[in-house]
């Protein structure tokens, strides 16, 4: 089960020109100070993985958090930290979790102890790599 664990964020690439173009039509003052914030979190990733079946939950500072279960090849509910809800459907490709939000699509691995986070907007990319902890 190799999404199993722990991971704390470690560094991330892209991050406010990925936030700005995911977030472009509600850019206000409010936006603009969580881009900000959010650039610095140390996020932990806590994910359960027993076969095709996940809980995947993103632990941010000030001890809000985001739990998604998801089935691989099954259309889930999902939710946003912004608290908006979509439906989705997680597949694994190569060894890869991959995802369609609805402004981005996402790419999920683990390399030796890394868990990399790829998420893609038209050209914009957000690349995050946490370490297991």
């Amino acid at each position: 089960m190799a999404f199993s664990g722990k991971w704390e964020l470690e560094s991330q690439e892209g991050y406010d020109a990925f936030c700005k173009f995911v977030l472009y039509f509600s850019l206000d003052e409010l936006t603009f100070l969580l881009i900000y914030k959010g650039r610095d979190y140390k996020t932990v990733t806590e994910v359960v993985q027993s076969g095709n079946d996940f809980t995947w939950t993103q632990h941010y500072p000030s001890n809000a958090k985001v739990t998604n279960n998801f089935t691989i090849g099954k259309e889930c509910d999902m939710q946003t930290i912004g608290g908006k809800s979509f439906k989705a459907t997680v597949n694994m490709e190569g060894g890869k979790l991959t995802v369609s939000f609805p402004n981005y699509h996402q790419v999920n691995e683990v390399s030796g102890d890394k868990l990399i986070e790829t998420s893609t907007a038209g050209t914009v990319v957000l690349k995050r790599i946490s370490k297991k902890i």
